[in-house]
């Protein structure tokens, strides 16, 4: 177990900034919420300032007109309550307790990497914290489950155990607990993320050797001796996932419940921030229309059939579809007086008989964004091939009016580029026709 550290300074003032003490004096001072944190911290980075500094700050030292930013007043009530965070960490401490905040250099990278503003400002936890940048496979899942997922959480718990591969998941009783137990039973590691009473959890008898051996981390973003909410266990979900290099729904219902909600919130996170963290769900004992949606938005059918004769790691890897090549922009072939490469000659020469004979026979494009569509072109493109004819000869450029037409050279009449005809003269309709090149 690592032994209790001393709390730096600007963790300190992160603590008075968003903490809840759980024997306050009466204060009515509300602690930041995520976002006006986040403020805080933009704040002080712009300025070149740290959390500390706000502690020695007065009050004319605050801006005043910061999106988000508390007032000056709320801010000083927030870092005076130096005594409840003194008595605060004295008890952490007895427990064996540690906070790190998003700024420490031993706050995981994953959670900064993938939640970016989102990473909660504090962390407590008990254990090895090197754990929480290893890695591993997010198992989660219902609470209730029948006797069929429970055998094969534990089967995943103890294949991963076996392999070295630390199984990440929450405190919950069903699939996480089971998931957790069977790694340990099985002599492998875990970190468990709680959403309650972590405080509890540190001095529970079964935590108490793996904890002391450094196989098992208990990590919280919520204050150790606060109690359950659903608020609190949506939003430990994403900390699991991001922890993880993997992760696998084993039992859920569909649309309901914190299983559902924490795997969708993470899908959604892959989409906006590719490529994420694989999400599998067992197809097996879940519901079918479940399962399609799932895979809609973009989780993956766990491999069941091959987890028990390959590697863990290899075979996820595997199992991950590559992602869809680049959609390649369009490139315009330069039409210019620099020298030619012989492909762009080549290009121009082969498609310069098309062009005309499609310029003659059409009848009925209005617009050179038509024509060129019609020909697999760029607009643009067809407009510097038109350019390069003139200057051959084979087109000529004409005014009407306002408008800038084109002709073939070798047509009959000067009708419209776009409308030649040479077995009859144009009738009023198509005399009338706009057929210019804006």
């Amino acid at each position: 177990m690592s032994p209790p550290t001393v709390v730096p300074p600007d963790t300190q003032a992160v603590l008075l900034l968003c903490g809840v003490f759980a024997r306050e004096d009466g204060s009515n001072v509300k602690p930041l919420s995520l976002s006006e944190y986040n403020a805080v911290a933009s704040w002080l980075a712009r300025n070149g300032r740290r959390p500390a500094s706000l502690v020695r700050a007065d009050a004319e030292s605050l801006p005043d007109d910061e999106p988000g930013f508390p007032d000056a007043k709320r801010l000083r009530g927030l870092l005076g309550r130096g005594f409840q965070l003194a008595a605060a960490l004295e008890r952490w401490q007895r427990l064996g307790l540690w906070v790190i905040s998003r700024g420490e250099d031993g706050y995981p990278e994953r959670l900064r990497r993938h939640l970016r503003s989102s990473a909660p400002p504090l962390l407590y936890g008990i254990g090895d914290r090197g754990r929480l940048n290893g890695g591993g496979l997010a198992v989660v899942g219902s609470r209730n489950i029948d006797d069929e997922a429970l055998a094969f959480t534990r089967r995943i718990g103890a294949r991963c155990a076996e392999q070295g591969v630390s199984i990440v998941s929450g405190g919950a009783r069903g699939v996480d607990r089971a998931a957790v137990a069977s790694a340990l039973e099985a002599g492998g590691h875990a970190v468990a993320v709680l959403a309650e009473r972590l405080d509890r959890a540190a001095a529970a008898r079964e935590m108490r050797e793996p904890l002391r051996e450094g196989r098992l981390t208990l990590l919280t973003p919520y204050e150790p001796e606060s109690g359950f909410t659903i608020g609190k266990a949506m939003g430990r979900n994403k900390v699991i996932y991001t922890l993880a290099d993997f992760a696998l729904v084993a039992r859920f219902k569909t649309n309901e419940g914190g299983t559902w909600s924490g795997a969708v919130e993470q899908l959604a996170r892959n989409r906006n921030h590719a490529p994420g963290i694989p999400v599998f769900f067992r197809t097996a004992h879940n519901p079918e229309e479940g399962c399609a949606e799932l895979q809609r938005r973009g989780a993956i059918p766990f491999p069941e059939d091959d987890f028990a004769s390959r590697p863990v790691v290899e075979l996820l890897t595997a199992s991950v579809p590559a992602p869809p090549p680049p959609k390649l922009q369009p490139q315009l072939i330069p039409l210019d007086d620099s020298p030619k490469t012989d492909d762009v000659e080549t290009c121009y020469r082969l498609c310069l008989p098309l062009l005309l004979h499609q310029l003659q026979e059409e009848r009925t494009t209005k617009q050179i964004a038509d024509m060129a569509k019609r020909l697999e072109l760029l607009p643009k493109q067809l407009e510097l091939w038109l350019k390069r004819a003139i200057g051959e000869g084979k087109v000529k450029k004409k005014r009407r009016a306002s408008r800038v037409v084109y002709v073939a050279a070798s047509a009959p009449s000067e009708q419209s580029l776009f409308d030649i005809s040479p077995a009859s003269e144009p009738n009023e309709e198509e005399a009338t026709r706009d057929w210019s090149v804006r």
